[in-house]
């Protein structure tokens, strides 16, 4: 499976990672040319609205659509996580009893805040892919320019074809449905057109 994950992830190299997007059960990680700096979402992060809210005009050539753990890293800080999504933001806290927190409730998690801020980081750095290294289990650890490192690592032991990611390829137009799905599972890989 290594060798397979890698073949394919190696279309990544050399693009810039571009935005992060909070699903109810994954997280979207956006990949693409670098930022064309007169496009505005640039800006968003100082105003109220959010990143789903923006990646509704915001489509990328390549998409990786992740179900299992994972965090994005620089020098040695975890910047997001995908436990971010199950602990209350302090907007959320301030507002209710946090005894009926509901991580499916959207933005009311710390990834809300954690993300408005990597999305603006990254925006800024453009960080390029360099590297893609995976294991035989699905894991993937992605090299970026500027010290950030993405590391995928399945987490579930009990499921069988379990989908743990997938990489999202769009055609020229980033058509709102994918030309192409690499998706890996806790059983192997397969590929769709």
């Amino acid at each position: 499976m290594k060798e397979e994950i890698e073949l394919n992830l190696n279309v990544l190299i050399g693009n810039t990672f571009n935005f992060v997007e909070e699903g109810i059960i994954c997280a979207f990680l956006k990949f693409d040319e670098p930022w064309d700096t007169t496009i505005k979402p640039l800006e968003y992060s100082s105003r109220e609205e959010t990143p789903l809210e923006i990646s509704k005009t915001l489509r990328c050539k390549y998409t990786l659509r992740i179900r299992c753990a994972w965090h994005i890293r620089r020098d040695n800080k975890i910047l997001l996580a995908s436990g971010d999504l199950y602990i209350p933001n302090l907007k959320w806290k301030s507002a209710n009893d946090e005894e009926e927190f509901d991580y499916r409730t959207p933005f009311s998690s710390e990834f809300t805040p954690q993300c408005l801020r990597l999305v603006s980081e990254i925006q800024t750095e453009q960080p390029i892919i360099e590297k893609i290294d995976s294991d035989e289990m699905g894991g993937v650890k992605i090299g970026l320019s500027k010290g950030y490192i993405l590391n995928v690592f399945p987490n579930i032991s009990t499921y069988e074809d379990n989908e743990l990611w997938r990489l999202e390829i769009r055609d020229e137009e980033l058509s709102l449905n994918p030309k192409q799905k690499f998706v890996v599972t806790s059983d192997g890989t397969y590929k769709t057109s």
